[in-house]
């Protein structure tokens, strides 16, 4: 049994005046009612509020709806839809330009719930999602230069939309008409005179065939600018707690004392008289040991040790784990966006098309061999040509007997029993490649394309229907680069007397990870080449729609005549593929660097949906009761996973006079799985951790004699 997430939003009664934000959706002049001489009843306008598929005659919406108009837009210069969008109360912060970890995107998350609960509409219209995940739409893809204004509904809304719209809806309501040609360009820039963004977009629109016909096409251009985090004092290196002189707490910047900034190799080892201690490597090959206990006992500026490792004020982007992030991602966006619609005898048919395709370059911070290792590399000592007989000593007598961290057997061969180690295994080595290797780069590139195709007309005066298709795809890459090859990272670990590699296949070069560059050769040997850790995922949604609305004035109304019952009716089926296709060594974690990029995948998923909405006014112009009406709506969806659910939404709005609105819902909403959910693997990290219970002894160094610690009987029994 497939698991659905079940959410019941409880009755609420909220007081507000009718001209309050959170009630209309858009400031504007009210249509004027059409009253029939005849019968006096109420011709229902074409006109949509964003919560509900029925046509109204005004913009009173049954649920909050907060609106960002497009004056707000233009006043605050927004070259981006999230930044605008974000900052509404409703919204939790998304991803956006500042998400250095993010994945290039921009998102809007209502009420905390997650991108992918948040529904995005475009002309209450569903927006192809960029991921498998069940609705996270990329909101770089709106053409914002189109926008006339956006609603943001926060209450219920899966019995209009589906239950994908359990945490809200953002409906992006875009200019449908104009006439000739406009321009708009903007920008800005901090007052340091960096952090650059320029937009431009341009419009054209019409008509064709004496008014029967027209056309819309919208064409948009961004370019923003990358800033570092070593570009701002307060991120220019890591914050930590501390405390000032006068024992009040305060953040305070983290000494810069890893050994990032020089390339060469780091040992953590613990056999020396003092205890603990750090390995750190020169380019001769000599290794000097620093004595360590707590983080807190790190050499302070000035000593050897630290100026080894690199500047402490951050300065360098080389000595600073923040030298390759971004407070601002740099970003090219391209998008078009074109409609043309005419109209016949009767029916009028359209196509709306939108395309866009942005480019995202991260560069992350340099890749390194970790701490500890997730292969657990083997190094040739004796043989090696890169290491002092000073440090072959140390190495031999001094680190690889025993671990400060883990008790362990270490893999130590001195097959001459000369004192020096053949090889040994490095389990606790560091060393970073951001010197001769440079940073490890990750190209996001994100393209779409959604095209609708369709037909709505006039059964008579009072109903009216509309089909349309839609087909959507996005693909997006990842495209991670600079990664090495750990098996020939290991291969160039191994040299013999002669000074080459145990292996010489596929070229092998001795890698001298023991000094500050290993060379233009390593290099070329250990990378893996350009292009082949890219990711690719095509997220495809398919949309097939038809609805019947109008209202009961041609055969009945409510007794006391409050006005007609407004219907729709209607059905909906919605596909959503997802394939994904991962080079097989980033899945397996077969690199060192930043290469991250979901599981291949090919699923696919349909839900076929009816559904139904009824508007119905029970008084009107009584004492006490200026107008009381009642909205109910249903849907049932059959999920082609999860099997059959239903959602359900009951409003009743009343008027106790026309200034003052009381509004009382319930909505009860089941949501089913995503393709995400219900098929994709989920990532972790992995590190090779010895298991206890297979090691038989390990040693340690008591004076200048190994001295093996057999396990503990306690452990024997833990292990049976």
């Amino acid at each position: 049994m497939i698991p659905r997430a079940t959410s019941k939003l409880q009755a609420i009664v909220i007081i507000s005046l009718l001209n309050s934000p959170a009630l209309i959706a858009q400031e504007q002049d009210s249509a004027e009612a059409d009253l029939n001489s005849d019968s006096q009843r109420l011709v229902v306008e074409e006109v949509f509020v964003t919560g509900s598929l029925l046509p109204k005659g005004d913009f009173v919406s049954k649920a909050p709806i907060a609106t960002i108009s497009s004056t707000q837009f233009e006043m605050s210069n927004t070259t981006n839809v999230e930044a605008l969008v974000n900052s509404m109360p409703q919204v939790v912060g998304g991803a956006g330009r500042s998400s250095t970890f993010g994945q290039g995107i921009a998102t809007a998350n209502l009420r905390g719930l997650g991108e992918n609960r948040t529904l995005v509409l475009v002309n209450s219209r569903r927006f192809v999602p960029t991921f498998p995940d069940g609705g996270t739409v990329d909101l770089n893809f709106i053409p914002i230069g189109l926008i006339d204004r956006v609603e943001i509904l926060t209450g219920g809304a899966s019995a209009a939309y589906g239950s994908d719209a359990m945490a809200g809806v953002i409906n992006f309501i875009l200019k449908e008409e104009t006439d000739g040609w406009e321009f708009n360009a903007g920008g800005e820039m901090t007052e340091r005179g960096d952090a650059e963004l320029f937009n431009f977009n341009t419009t054209n629109g019409g008509t064709f065939a004496s008014g029967r016909g027209s056309y819309l096409f919208h064409a948009d251009l961004l370019e923003r600018k990358s800033v570092n985090y070593i570009d701002r004092d307060i991120t220019k290196v890591g914050l930590l707690d501390g405390s000032d002189s006068q024992g009040n707490l305060s953040l305070v910047q983290a000494p810069n004392l890893f050994p990032i900034a020089e390339n060469a190799a780091m040992l953590f080892c613990c056999s020396t008289p003092q205890g603990g201690a750090l390995g750190l490597f020169d380019n001769d090959g000599n290794v000097n040991l620093f004595p360590f206990g707590l983080p807190s006992r790190f050499p302070t500026p000035g000593t050897p040790f630290a100026s080894a490792v690199g500047e402490p004020d951050g300065s360098s982007e080389f000595g600073n784990i923040n030298g390759f992030l971004s407070l601002q991602l740099p970003q090219e966006r391209k998008s078009i966006k074109g409609k043309i619609a005419y109209e016949f005898e009767k029916i009028e048919a359209y196509v709306d098309v939108y395309y866009s395709k942005s480019e995202v370059p991260l560069s992350q911070f340099g890749p390194y061999v970790g701490f500890p290792t997730t292969y657990g590399y083997t190094s040739s000592i004796e043989n090696s040509p890169f290491l002092s007989s000073q440090s072959k000593q140390a190495i031999s007598r001094d680190y690889f007997i025993y671990n400060s961290f883990v008790p362990q057997r270490v893999e130590y061969r001195d097959d001459n029993a000369n004192g020096i180690a053949d090889t040994v295994r490095l389990p606790f080595f560091y060393r970073q490649f951001a010197r001769d290797i440079g940073p490890t780069t990750t190209q996001r590139d994100f393209e779409s394309l959604q095209v609708e195709l369709g037909i709505k007309g006039e059964l008579n005066s009072s109903w009216g229907y509309e089909v349309f298709a839609q087909l959507g795809e996005v693909e997006s890459s990842i495209n991670a680069d600079r990664l090495i090859n750990p098996e020939r990272l290991q291969q160039g670990l191994l040299i013999n007397a002669d000074g080459n590699c145990v292996d010489e296949s596929n070229g092998c070069v001795p890698v001298n990870v023991w000094s500050d560059n290993i060379g233009q050769e390593a290099v070329d040997f250990i990378l893996y080449p350009e292009g082949v850790g890219k990711s690719v995922t095509k997220n495809k949604q398919n949309v097939f729609m038809a609805t019947l609305s109008g209202n009961t004035a041609d055969w009945f109304t409510i007794p006391g005549d409050p006005g007609p019952i407004g219907l729709v009716v209607g059905a909906e089926y919605l596909e959503i593929e997802a394939n994904i296709n991962t080079p097989e060594f980033i899945e397996q974690g077969i690199f060192e660097g930043f290469g991250t990029a979901p599981f291949s995948l090919d699923a696919d998923i349909d839900i076929a949906s009816i559904f139904m909405e009824a508007l119905i006014p029970l008084i009107s112009g009584k004492p006490g009761i200026d107008y009381l009406e009642l909205e109910l709506a249903f849907r049932s969806a059959d999920h082609s996973v999860s099997g059959r659910d239903s959602s359900s939404k009951l409003a009743l709005s009343y008027y106790p006079n026309p200034e003052i609105q009381i509004r009382l819902s319930y909505n009860n909403a089941v949501r089913s799985p995503s393709i995400n959910e219900l098929y994709q693997i989920e990532q972790t990290t992995s590190l090779i951790i010895e298991d206890p219970c297979t090691q038989d002894q390990s040693f340690k160094l008591v004076g200048d004699n190994r001295t093996r610690i057999e396990r503990s009987a306690e452990l024997d029994a833990s292990c049976l």
